[in-house]
């Protein structure tokens, strides 16, 4: 992807990517994805210190480097998408840019992907959302094997999210399932 921004002479940019591929590329998991969920980009000021900005739509010139990747690899052309875009203009967990971890892919092309704790976080959330029988986000949360403190913290960010009844019924059944039926009480 760096290779094809250099080409069009795109401005450098930074992504947050969260989802499949940040899991993979921190070698968290070991499974397969289809796509790249950016989460917001990186910005940075004057002074060299950086800020999330939230992005309405895939950039025209990323968009266009996208599509060059997904015919050069066979992919599907929107395997770059905002997916999780809703999440950006939420409340993120406290601590969550410092726990972004940076990967630099060239001069053109910086990712942040999003922490394990922050993974776990956002998989609850997404698992609690899910229709029922879908089982990829729980996978995931399964493979991350949260602490009971983490889980907890967890949920309690989720319900401060959404707090309708169908969402706090999907994170108890969610945290039995996990085993932990002490803090599905809880809510």
């Amino acid at each position: 992807m760096n290779d094809r921004l250099e080409l069009a002479q795109a401005k450098p940019i930074e992504l947050i990517v969260c989802g499949g591929a940040a899991l993979i590329a921190l070698a968290l998991v070991d499974r397969p994805t289809r796509d790249v969920d950016v989460l917001a980009r990186m910005q940075r000021r004057a002074d060299g210190s950086a800020y999330m900005e939230e992005i309405p739509e895939i950039f025209p010139f990323l968009q266009d480097a996208a599509i060059q990747v997904a015919r050069d690899l066979g992919l599907d052309e929107q395997w770059l998408n905002r997916g999780p875009a809703f999440l950006a203009k939420r409340k993120f967990p406290e601590g969550f840019q410092g726990r972004l971890k940076l990967k630099n892919y060239g001069k053109n092309l910086k990712i942040h992907f999003i922490d394990r704790l922050d993974q776990i976080y956002f998989k609850l959330l997404a698992t609690a959302s899910d229709e029922p029988g879908t089982s990829r986000h729980f996978d995931d949360l399964l493979a991350l094997e949260p602490s009971a403190n983490e889980i907890e913290k967890a949920a309690k960010w989720a319900i401060q999210l959404d707090s309708s009844e169908p969402i706090r019924q999907a994170l108890k059944n969610i945290l039995k399932a996990l085993g932990y039926e002490s803090i599905a009480e809880k809510f």
